[in-house]
């Protein structure tokens, strides 16, 4: 099978193991996991989240940021991340998604059961972990944050994701800070976190499971 069916299919898995939740309890209980994750994530102190649909600022601990995060339902949210340096709070980024504006365009490949099989026994971990890259670590689409604030110009920010769930956990990583995406006791091409999510997602599409609970996806490397 082709590369680019190999990742496509793999895109569609890890989708829908980890960012594809449609019960709404179901759903709200992974954003309010996802939100409190980020205090320990991020090495930062906030009143923990309990209701998804409200406003929330958060204090972006390694950087001289506040994040507002607003979410009106799954198709519906927006994100608001302002400098604070020097105290005179300016714009940087404001990412929305209407669903207003959504289009029925985007169809799913349709793999039959032997074809699933197929690429299940035959991809890489190597493929897996570009399609993570491309997801949510380095997103295809991107916006970088310049100035002082982002010193190394390693935050990439997606400007084409709709999904609320999976935005929320790859601004999870964006805004972690350098210690957990790199640390430097462990040598320049290690990358905990990448290497975690590439453990999870790979055990969970050869085992065929049905999805990824959210306090496994949340962890902390």
């Amino acid at each position: 099978m082709k590369d680019d069916l190999i990742k496509t299919f793999l895109y569609q898995e890890v989708m829908r193991l980890a960012f594809e939740v449609t019960d709404k309890s179901l759903r709200d209980q992974w954003i309010v996991a996802c939100l409190g994750s980020f205090q320990q994530f991020w090495g930062v102190e906030y009143p923990p989240c309990t209701n998804p649909r409200s406003p929330l600022t958060l204090k972006v601990g390694e950087f001289d940021m506040n994040c507002k995060i607003t979410i009106t339902t799954l198709d519906d949210f927006c994100v608001i991340i302002n400098s604070v340096a020097h105290r005179n709070e300016e714009l940087i980024l404001r990412h929305e998604v209407h669903s207003s504006l959504q289009q029925d365009f985007i169809i799913p490949y349709s793999f039959t059961p032997p074809q699933c099989a197929e690429v299940r026994a035959k991809y890489t971990t190597e493929q897996l972990g570009k399609v993570i890259d491309y997801m949510l670590l380095h997103p295809f689409v991107h916006f970088h944050i310049k100035g002082p604030i982002n010193p190394k110009n390693n935050i990439r920010l997606g400007g084409g994701i709709s999904n609320v769930l999976q935005y929320l956990f790859h601004l999870r990583y964006q805004l972690c800070p350098e210690a957990i995406r790199q640390p430097k006791s462990a040598g320049a091409n290690c990358h905990p976190e990448r290497n975690r999510l590439i453990t999870l997602f790979d055990a969970a599409i050869k085992s065929g499971k049905n999805a990824i609970q959210h306090a496994e996806l949340m962890k902390v490397p």
